[in-house]
């Protein structure tokens, strides 16, 4: 899954201009037509061919459009290589495969050890723990059980050995999840922490222009609208709950914009704690809304059944 960050953590690099209006038209006509395609192959795919297929169906449109909003200096420095590789990689931050790129001073990078240690807690997760459930717990304990294994061994787990994979062969990228645990804020936690995958794609493409139009708070709440419309995949799916997902997102938006407010500041100085309560509540509380029970159901199960997954045959 790829929920998006917030807009508000400002980039590693700055450009050294603006890119024209037009160039952006093209950009978003890219970004709602990607999402126009999702939907109709949503509709058309099973949920194994949709997962297996989203780089394409996503990822390539996408990619493309952070290419195009490039200014014509960053352009120039690509070669063929560099293209290959940022076309290979999961992220969507191109910046990343130019010989100009700096590394941010204090890079969010993934070590083997905890690659190991989510490739292994995901396989425990869906191999393990369902033979130690007793037999008569619920099928919607089991779905959410083995979706949490699902996105450490194959987003926390395997994207962090992409990521070190990518840094030996002298690509600075970072790693696309950074701990969102350890979050104590909503800033921290879609900014820096939750999907680093999309941070440049959403960054760069809606609110970084949107912002110099529309203000910040428009252009916040630009980036989780769209992000809602773009998990409405999930609705499709599922054939069910849909807005779901885009009402999910509507809240993260106002709860974001809270935390800027003085109550919002004066509630996160309290305490690390009372700012990881409040970004828990906010984050987990509404969850129900993207991945409802018919979306575990319709598509989670029949996956995890796919991956001989213990337990579910109920």
């Amino acid at each position: 899954m790829s929920l998006t960050p917030s807009p508000a953590v400002p980039p590693v690099a700055t450009k050294p201009d603006h890119p024209s209006d037009a160039r952006f038209l093209i950009v978003w006509a890219i970004l709602v037509g990607g999402l126009v395609v999702g939907w109709a192959l949503s509709d058309a795919l099973s949920a194994g061919q949709w997962f297996g297929s989203m780089m394409a169906i996503y990822f390539g449109p996408f990619k493309v459009a952070t290419l195009i909003a490039l200014t014509r200096e960053e352009r120039r420095e690509w070669t063929w290589p560099r293209l290959i590789a940022y076309f290979l990689w999961v992220g969507m931050q191109p910046r990343q495969f130019l010989p100009s790129y700096v590394p941010s001073r204090s890079p969010s990078l993934p070590t083997w050890w905890s690659c190991l240690l989510n490739l292994s807690t995901g396989a425990v997760l869906l191999w393990g723990v369902p033979l130690m459930l007793p037999e008569g717990t619920p099928l919607l304990v089991r779905a959410w059980t083995g979706l949490v294994g699902m996105v450490l061994l194959r987003l926390f787990g395997v994207f962090d050995a992409f990521t070190l994979l990518f840094r030996l062969i002298g690509f600075p990228v970072e790693k696309a999840w950074g701990n969102p645990m350890a979050a104590t804020s909503l800033r921290q936690f879609w900014g820096r922490r939750w999907n680093r995958i999309m941070s440049g794609l959403m960054r760069d493409l809606i609110f970084l222009p949107l912002a110099r139009r529309i203000g910040i708070l428009g252009a916040s709440m630009a980036v989780f609208l769209y992000s809602g419309v773009l998990h409405e995949f999930l609705s499709v799916l599922a054939r069910s709950g849909y807005g779901g997902p885009t009402l999910y997102f509507l809240i993260q938006g106002v709860a974001f914009s809270i935390e800027g407010t003085r109550f919002g500041r004066l509630l996160l100085a309290r305490s690390p704690l009372v700012g990881w309560c409040w970004t828990a509540l906010v984050v987990v509380g509404p969850v129900g809304l993207a991945l409802p029970p018919t979306f575990l159901y319709e598509v989670v199960v029949p996956t995890l059944r796919e991956m001989r997954v213990p337990g579910l045959d109920v």
